[in-house]
């Protein structure tokens, strides 16, 4: 069985897609606004009706207690700054989002850091990968009720990582997917194109902007390098070419235009 842990901003929206395709109907899918429901549901199956799923996928899928022994975990990290930003651009142009308002009224990228690590925000990956606790309430109240990260959050986070048999980054989204598709035998792992942020809405960083922003997301910048080595690592066991790279993103250009079509 493999246990996809979604952090959220990371293309998971869009490896989700790709699992959904491969595994059809034997994925179990966690609802981002139902986890406690969910994993609850999952808790309470017998190992039989567990082992019918060949996929976990979903925020917090670390949480579910597998009655098999044979688990593989997969993972994708991202640029922590961007993880950042992105969340926050998610959070402004959802007027339904409990803290759009809030982040409307930040005028500078530093105001937007410091928003979100008040509310629980900023190093969102450490978080998830060190599986505290809080985790899951946190992200099902009202307001998140975080502790701020520390050292030994981080370190736990390390060593949890080091469980994972498949880490992808989203810089290297579609490096990633066909190390995956050589890895676990897929056949071509197409995926819908979500639509980018435009520069308009894009917030404009300085330098000290930038180093503040990084001080904020401190431990998932030294997580982040850990991830990188990880992937660099499975890399050169796993070649991908470019021309490999290049006729897999002309293919995948195509399937999207004939989604749109139909």
């Amino acid at each position: 069985m493999i246990i996809f842990n979604h952090i959220p901003k990371t293309a998971g929206a869009s490896f989700r897609y790709i699992l959904n395709r491969q595994y059809r109907n034997a994925i179990y899918n966690i609802s981002d606004t139902n986890l406690s429901r969910d994993i609850k549901r999952f808790n309470e199956m017998n190992a039989d009706f567990q082992n019918s799923f060949e996929i976990i996928s979903g925020h917090c899928a670390q949480f579910l207690e597998r009655k098999s022994f044979n688990n593989k975990k997969i993972v994708f990290l991202r640029n922590p700054t961007e993880q950042l930003l992105s969340t926050y651009y998610q959070i402004r142009k959802n007027p339904n989002n409990k803290w759009h308002e809030v982040s409307r009224k930040c005028s500078s990228a530093l105001e937007v850091a410091e928003f979100l690590d008040e509310y629980g925000l900023s190093n969102l990956q450490t978080r998830f990968l060190a599986s505290n606790e809080d985790l899951v309430n946190g992200l099902e109240t009202e307001k998140n009720q975080f502790k701020k990260i520390n050292e030994n959050d981080y370190l736990r986070a390390v060593k949890n990582l080091s469980e994972y048999s498949f880490i992808g980054l989203t810089e290297e989204f579609d490096k990633s997917i066909l190390i995956f598709k050589k890895q676990l035998f897929w056949k071509t792992p197409y995926y819908l194109i979500g639509n980018k942020t435009s520069d308009s809405e894009k917030v404009i960083l300085n330098a000290e902007e930038l180093n503040s922003i990084k001080k904020i997301q401190y431990y998932d910048h030294k997580l982040y390098e850990e991830g990188i080595l990880k992937f660099r690592k499975i890399e050169d066991g796993i070649p991908i070419s470019a021309n490999e790279l290049k006729a897999f993103q002309f293919k995948n250009f195509i399937f999207n235009k004939l989604k749109r079509l139909f």
